[in-house]
């Protein structure tokens, strides 16, 4: 696939079409080793048959033939050429018997000759020869070569520099790929990390194409190969100074490489002469980090950890020291103490700008140079590292460094912070979907603290424990949580008094009261004050009260907004528990093939327990609705982790799934057990989330009253399954709407709900309301649409056939992104695998292809998630 060079062809093309006319042209290519020159003539090439091509190369791999591009071309022209190469001794009647040729070719002819940087000079004579009288030939001359590899003082320069000031000389140089375009290739290859792609090849296309096809994360041997070749034409102290150059990694002064190097710096060039440094402003860096880690990984083990400590050394000196930077070279170099400490720092500093992964990797440098670090260090730096991993959503790995933080400081008696620890680990196993062991933590944290004197510990631990009392029903939990607010003022803690606002103001709402102000109020607050955690957990946990309360839209922009300040912030543990969220409202707004899409995406994501078992409470309802067969293998893994997490609230999410798949199917639920162990539990849960699992166990047989229930759901309950209905339909709840209808019985409400079911992608409940019909008389009952008159000619998904119509009607990514209310990232995925499915490179071919294959669609309408 070749990307983004449709201009340079359409230019080859409009020289190709001067010369043809009789305006010979001269075009020199130029363009880094790999960055695709010799493709893109094979593709001019291939799209231009009607022009007598004519290919000779230049050999880098010997000591180059006289003329040897001449002698590959005579091979294929005839007895005429190849008779003048073996007799003439005069080159002038060789070069003007080449040029009679061109002059008088029955085909306009198009010459190509390649890698002009490994020239013989008598190549570069004959190719000056025939620029200086091309202008009246109706002939095409593309020359390509490497414009960082000729060395100063190379002859090719001045044979360049003749050719170049000729009036039918035309030049152009390839860039490196976009951004973009890594980004399209390495989606349509299954990669999932085309950041790291282009920052690994720097958009060069060979080296994209090496990456994308290697299997393993280091530098592929077929670039080693060519980047090892052009270090040995290196002379030893150009070698040293290029060993100086990898170790050091980024961009350096002169003055600095040579000082690591232990050699005179004017060597510098010629490492830029073979193409592997490149100079600019002041500084000398590698073009491509592949090629640096191949140079880097090629120099021996003991000259890499002498070069690292030099580099220590030089890089130790002054004021304005980077931690993480000495601490990967004291790290390189064996040199512990030094390691220790920068890696500290560094992880220190990570974590405060909120770059939690490079946080993450120096709390693991630092622990492996603690092992005669005291005990108290080697705790503070396991809980440093817990931390992160736990906002990475790295909760099982998190597990063994907290573990291992609180087993120092329950030896030590120290209180507060044995506390934070042990709170910390709670946390760790409710994500882990162990209850048990979690609620035992939080209970020895409230003996722990609840006789200790004020302070923001104390505040934590009164929260936990009022929040695990009030998950367990009991009224005394609400009253703990107030307790821990007013404290939290009394202190003047900012950050506990939002957090403490949003917890209550969360409990609030599932107990029917109006918390929505608090729960705003917190989050501004986080915002406002730079409690990236506690603003992360906000937009979360409003987000998600929001579309269990199915006040979607209304809280649309909690959704757009949390997502961005959560991957910004890395916080993937955040960003997965309201994109499961996400999940719940595309199943609520009756997008069930989306839903079922979306929900599959964030499963096949490595995410923690819990954050999986929210998205499988979305995912199960959602494929039991669509009768998708996987529905089964799904419904047990969500039994698993809601029994293993121990709340109600998950158990019953899993219970609904459960009833919905019976009373679709027509047939009896056959768990009563545990549906009545699930709904005597139930009792500290939210009306709404009690009601709906009231409906459904009604549905199934087993009444099962609610008096505090809300009006789409209480109405069902006291015999108005129409009045519901209407509920369901002002909410923007088809799949919900269709269902209350299927309880009236009657023919005109089984009608409404069959197109309902139908509208939304429901098979099993279209054949429901197909049986209630014929059981109340009605026999004509129309067969639903077949799926092959919805699929795309293109295989498109339904948002990728919108962001296809929006392509052609010419719009921007960022005009997609607003008008179908989702991120320009997913803009670009969507992109990206629009131009995957059609085949083609660029959104301008994609709208033509779709203006010639043209097919109905059926769009979907309002946003996706991103």
């Amino acid at each position: 696939m070749l990307l983004e060079r449709e201009s340079f062809l359409t230019t080859l093309g409009e020289y190709a079409a001067e010369a043809s006319a009789g305006q010979g042209r001269f075009v020199l290519v130029a363009g880094e080793a790999g960055i695709g020159k010799t493709s893109l003539l094979e593709r001019f090439r291939d799209s231009h048959p009607e022009l007598r091509w004519l290919w000779g190369a230049c050999d880098g791999a010997l000591t180059p033939r006289p003329l040897g591009p001449l002698h590959d071309i005579a091979a294929d022209i005839g007895d005429g050429i190849r008779d003048l190469l073996g007799t003439a001794s005069d080159r002038s009647l060789l070069f003007t018997g080449f040029l009679d040729l061109l002059r008088h070719s029955a085909t306009p002819p198009a010459v190509v000759v390649e890698d002009l940087h490994w020239s013989d000079e008598a190549t570069a004579d004959w190719l000056a020869h025939l620029a200086r009288r091309l202008t009246s030939v109706p002939a095409l001359v593309v020359v390509t070569y490497r414009d960082g590899e000729l060395e100063p003082g190379n002859p090719l320069r001045s044979a360049l520099a003749a050719i170049a000031t000729q009036r039918g000389t035309r030049r152009m140089t390839l860039p490196a790929l976009s951004e973009g375009a890594v980004a399209h290739l390495a989606h349509s290859r299954g990669h999932r990390d085309p950041g790291a792609v282009y920052a690994l090849t720097g958009g060069n296309p060979f080296y994209v194409d090496e990456v994308l096809s290697s299997p393993s994360a280091s530098v592929p041997a077929n670039v080693s190969d060519v980047i090892l070749a052009r270090v040995g034409r290196l002379g030893d102290d150009a070698l040293q100074l290029l060993w100086a150059a990898a170790v050091l990694a980024r961009p350096a002064r002169a003055e600095r490489i040579a000082e690591v190097a232990g050699c005179d710096a004017s060597h510098l060039d010629a490492c830029v002469a073979v193409g592997l440094l490149a100079g600019e402003g002041g500084t000398f860096g590698f073009r491509h980090e592949l090629a640096r880690l191949a140079v880097e990984d090629a120099a021996p083990s003991y000259r890499r950890t002498q070069l690292h400590a030099a580099a220590y050394t030089a890089l130790s000196r002054g004021d304005d020291l980077d931690h993480a930077r000495l601490a990967h070279h004291a790290d390189r170099a064996g040199l512990s103490a030094q390691a220790l400490q920068h890696a500290t720092l560094a992880a220190q500093e990570a974590s405060a700008l909120s770059s939690t992964q490079e946080a993450c990797l120096q709390y693991e440098r630092a622990l492996r140079h603690a092992g005669a670090a005291p005990a108290e260090v080697r705790a503070e730096l396991n809980a440093g590292l817990a931390s992160s991993l736990s906002l990475m959503d790295r909760w099982d790995e998190a597990r063994a460094p907290r573990e291992a933080a609180v087993a120092h400081y329950r030896s030590t008696g120290h209180r507060e912070e044995l506390s934070a620890n042990l709170r910390a680990l709670s946390v760790t196993l409710w994500r882990l979907c162990e209850g048990e062991e979690s609620a035992r933590c939080a209970e020895e944290v409230y003996v722990l603290m609840r006789d200790a004197p004020p302070s923001e510990e104390k505040v934590w631990a009164l929260n936990l424990h009022g929040t695990r009392l009030v998950d367990a029903g009991r009224p005394e939990g609400r009253t703990l949580m107030e307790d821990a607010l007013a404290l939290a003022e009394r202190i003047g803690s900012l950050e506990a008094t939002a957090a403490m606002l949003q917890n209550i103001g969360w409990n609030e709402i599932y107990a029917g009261r109006d918390g929505w102000g608090q729960m705003r109020e917190a989050l501004r607050l986080s915002r406002e004050a730079g409690f990236q955690r506690d603003a992360a957990r906000g937009y979360t946990n409003l987000y998600q009260a929001a579309v269990d309360h199915l006040r979607i839209a209304e809280y649309e922009w909690c959704f757009q907004e949390g997502d961005a300040y959560n991957q910004e912030c890395e916080m993937p543990t955040f960003t997965w528990c309201l994109r499961a969220s996400r999940g719940t409202a595309l199943l609520r707004l009756g997008r069930l093939a989306e839903a079922a899409r979306y929900c599959e995406g964030l499963l096949g994501e490595h995410i923690s327990p819990v954050n999986r078992l929210h998205v499988l409470t979305a995912h199960v309802a959602t494929l039991v609705r669509l009768g998708d067969p996987s529905a089964d293998a799904r419904m047990a893994e969500l039994r698993a982790l809601a029994h293993g997490n121990g709340e109600a609230y998950w158990n019953i999410l899993a219970l609904d799934a459960a009833l919905q798949r019976a009373w679709l199917a027509g047939s009896e639920f056959d768990d009563w057990d545990w549906a009545t162990e699930v709904w005597q539990r139930s009792s500290g849960e939210s009306a709404w989330v009690r009601g709906e699992l009231a409906v459904w166990m009604t549905r199934c047989g087993r009444p099962a009253p609610v008096d505090d229930a809300p009006d789409h759901l209480g109405l069902e309950l006291a015999g108005d399954p129409l009045g519901s209905a209407a509920e369901w339909q002002a909410h923007g709840c088809p799949f919900e709407e269709a269902a209350a209808l299927v309880a009236t019985g009657d023919p005109a409400s089984l009608r409404r709900a069959l197109d309902l079911f139908t509208a939304v992608g429901s098979a099993p409940g279209s054949a429901l309301a197909r049986r209630r019909l014929r059981d109340a008389g009605e026999h004509a009952v129309a067969r639903g649409p077949r799926s092959s008159t919805r699929a795309d000619p293109h295989g498109l998904t339904a948002r990728e056939a919108e962001v296809l119509e929006l392509l052609e009607a010419g719009m921007s990514n960022g005009d997609i992104s607003r008008r179908l209310f989702i991120s320009e990232r997913t803009v670009d995925h969507h992109v990206a695998a629009v131009l995957a499915k059609l085949g083609v490179p660029t959104r301008v071919e994609a709208a033509r292809v779709s203006r010639e294959h043209r097919a109905p669609a059926n769009l979907g309408t309002t946003a996706a998630p991103s």
